[in-house]
């Protein structure tokens, strides 16, 4: 029960009655308000799910649980006008031109490349994770870094070389692996975590190798 000043609000005093937003009645607004001013709940509405989910590290999440809403790309500006950061079925990685300030001319082969990752049969809990495209718009060749991930108590299918191997065949394709570790119950882990990707920028936003 809702209380105002200690006393019982009688149901006779509210009647229902369709509102405006999302179908919701007016006594379910009635009562979620109640419990907002009391300090026991916040309700978000649509836009205010959205508003949190619609940044680059939280838009997987909307992807997950709004597959129909938040299906197909997301790509945020940075303050570069040749380097974005996008989602995508997921996933989670950076986007970088050598000189140009669009990327949509090849989403198409990244999706392609995406899915060729995940096609990778491996055990269970080894995986690999995109973490950035550098696309050298002079020679029209691509640079792939990606990490795969297996934990710590089982031992790698193989060596960063021996992916680098495996994927590559296409000619304007360079591929960047590291192998990676992981504890799944440290408080530390996260498969997207930013020293995944911040420790490396330097090398995503210039296309080179990062260090083995």
């Amino acid at each position: 029960m809702c209380l105002n000043d200690g006393k019982r609000l009688k149901s006779r005093q509210f009647k229902p009655y369709q509102s405006a937003f999302s179908g919701m009645t007016a006594w379910r607004w009635y009562w979620l308000r109640c419990y907002e001013k009391s300090g026991l709940a916040t309700y978000w509405d649509s836009v205010e799910v959205e508003k949190k989910l619609r940044t680059p590290s939280q838009w997987h999440i909307a992807q997950r649980f709004f597959p129909k809403s938040a299906f197909g790309w997301q790509i945020f500006a940075s303050e570069r006008p040749n380097h974005w950061t996008a989602n995508f079925k997921g996933s989670y990685f950076h986007i970088t031109n050598r000189i140009g300030s669009s990327c949509t001319i090849y989403l198409d082969q990244i999706e392609s490349k995406l899915d060729e990752l995940e096609g990778l049969k491996l055990p269970e809990g080894h995986f690999l994770r995109l973490r950035a495209v550098f696309f050298n718009d002079k020679s029209g060749t691509f640079m792939w870094y990606v990490d795969y991930l297996h934990p710590h108590d089982s031992e790698p299918v193989c060596d960063a070389e021996a992916f680098e191997k495996h994927f590559e065949g296409e000619w304007n394709d360079s591929f960047d692996f590291k192998v990676r570790t992981y504890l799944e119950h440290s408080d530390h882990y996260d498969k997207d975590h930013y020293d995944f990707y911040d420790r490396y920028m330097g090398q995503f936003i210039m296309g080179m190798y990062r260090p083995r």
